[in-house]
């Protein structure tokens, strides 16, 4: 998510309103998830403290929670 630009934002926007059931965790936009997916390296083994390779980790999480919530 880039929420320099106004269509992101309008889009997340929507989402939420609507119930599309987007998550909540969000990855900012960066050129370190570009240049990591570039050289074929996890970002959270490069870069493991940073914004993105955190928010990769809530974004997991929150996948986690809620298969969990889902199984039987």
């Amino acid at each position: 998510v880039d929420a320099r630009k106004a269509q992101h934002r309008q889009v997340r926007e929507y989402a939420r309103l609507n119930g599309l059931g987007f998550l909540d965790a969000e990855i900012p936009h960066a050129a370190r998830i570009e240049s990591a997916a570039a050289k074929r390296e996890p970002l959270t083994a490069s870069a493991p403290a940073s914004t993105q390779a955190q928010a990769f980790e809530r974004l997991l999480d929150e996948v986690e929670a809620r298969l969990d919530a889902e199984s039987p």
